[in-house]
Parts: structure tokens; sequence; C-alpha cells
């Protein structure tokens, strides 16, 4: 109320928690107020209310308000960056070999992995998202778990996708990615075991007709 003000003094005081908390320097003064219902300043008592705190906006020199106030003007406390989204694909497991679901589930583990790693590194650079295996089938997982209170809910296989070096939230493209892949590494692991398993019941099969012949024959011979 001791000096006039400015127009970017009047727009700084015009933000809800600022209004009114200064005295108008034009009525302090027994003037008539320049600015009438739109001033943003006290012309009695009863509006005057208690300084609130918030950073001046751009382009005001906040050192020569906060001077008008006789102390600094505290800034607006930083908002927290958001939490990252954590981005979870399921990994096919009911074609893998096993007596139980966890230990399909290991297999498939294995089998999406590769020798090294090589799969997953393959699949990250290619999206550039960092990848995980997580869930039953990863067993370091299960001895954190079991480490931790045993109690834990075990979640099902599955690949953690996550922001890459460039800090970007993984695109739909690159998701679609990873499914699609996980997906063709699925089946040509199971399609191999298939195939496999397949060679050996023919194998069986060949013994036995074999064994068949043989018997067939020791019989005519001892007719």
């Amino acid at each position: 109320e001791n000096a006039p003000t400015t127009p970017e003094v009047d727009e700084f005081h015009k933000v809800p928690e600022r209004f009114k908390t200064r005295p108008c320097y034009e009525v302090h003064k027994g003037m008539t107020c320049p600015r009438g219902d739109d001033c943003p300043y006290a012309h009695t008592e009863d509006e005057l209310r208690k300084l609130g705190s918030g950073a001046p906006p751009a382009g005001l020199d906040s050192a020569a308000v906060a001077a008008m106030y006789g102390g600094a003007i505290q800034p607006a406390a930083p908002k927290e960056p958001p939490k990252p989204e954590i981005i979870k694909v399921p990994v096919p497991f009911a074609d893998f070999p096993g007596a139980t679901d966890e230990e399909k589930q290991r297999a498939a583990y294995t089998a999406v992995l590769g020798t090294g790693a090589k799969n997953i590194r393959a699949l990250m650079k290619k999206t550039g998202c960092r990848l995980q295996l997580r869930g039953i089938g990863d067993r370091d997982a299960g001895k954190a778990d079991s480490k931790a209170d045993g109690k834990a809910e075990k979640e099902q296989l599955h690949v953690v996708v996550r922001a890459g070096m460039d800090a970007k939230h993984p695109s739909d493209e690159s998701i679609e990615t990873i499914r699609t892949t996980i997906e063709d590494i699925v089946k040509e692991a199971t399609s191999g075991k298939s195939e496999e398993a397949a060679g050996s019941d023919r194998k069986d099969k060949d013994r036995e007709t074999r064994r068949e012949k043989e018997q067939a024959r020791e019989r005519d011979r001892s007719r």
C-alpha cells in the first residue's frame, strides 16, 4: 500500500490465492480506485485476506513483488513425477511338457529366455524396451518370495515391459511386437517337442513291428 502498482503486479494478484491479500494503494491514500469492481486489492479491512504462497507468473519480477511484502514469496511445491506404468505380457505355457502348471511355466521360461538370454536381449534391441521375465517360472523370483514371507501370491509367467533408455512409454506397436514374438517362440519350442514326441512314438511302433515279425518267423520255424 506504500507504492503504486503496475499492470503486471495487478495480474499477479488476480490469482485466487493472492486475491485481496494487499490493500489497494489508491484507496489507502484516500483516492478513487481506477480499477473499480475488478480491483484485486482489498478496499477495506474486512476484504483483506492473509497472503498465500505461490510462484509469480512468467515475466514478472518476483524479487520486486516480494519486496512489497517484506519477504520472499515461497515457490509452489514441485509436483512428483508420475510413476511409470508397468505393462505385463502373459507367456502362453499350456503346450509345454510338465505334470503341473508350474513345471510347464518353468519350461516356458527357459524357452522364452533363450540360451544366454538371447531371445529377450534380441527383443529388447528390436523394441527399445526393458524386458524382464517374471512369475512362477522365474526361479530367482520364487526364491525371493520364499525369503520374504512365503505368502506372496505367485503370478503366472509374464514379461514385464518398461520404458527403455530414452524413457519413452512403450508404444502399442512395441507391445504387440513383444506379444507376437513371444507367441512365435512358444510355438516353435512346443512344435519341436511335439515332433520329437511323435518321432519317439514312431520308433516305438517300429520296434514293436519288428518284434512281432521276429516272433512270427520263430513260430514258422518251429513248425
